[in-house]
């Protein structure tokens, strides 16, 4: 029953996200190539510093050199 009402919603969610981006898009081509560029710029660094965060720094070291 919960799965065919998911079912029934995701189609409409899924266009109603769509159209706003849509929306946003033609809202950003209003503003210009510079504004295009630094918000496309900020997005890269938000995902970066997200995936970044994610990851850590947990690097292990590099093996010891093979013995005689």
């Amino acid at each position: 029953m919960v799965l065919s009402r998911a079912t029934r919603v995701l189609p409409i969610l899924a266009l109603t996200l769509l159209m706003a981006g849509c929306d946003l898009i033609g809202d950003v081509l209003e503003f210009g190539f510079w504004t295009i560029l630094i918000i496309v710029g900020l997005v890269v660094l938000v995902i970066w510093l997200v995936a970044r965060s994610l990851t850590g720094r947990r690097r292990t070291p590099p093996p010891p050199p093979p013995g005689p």
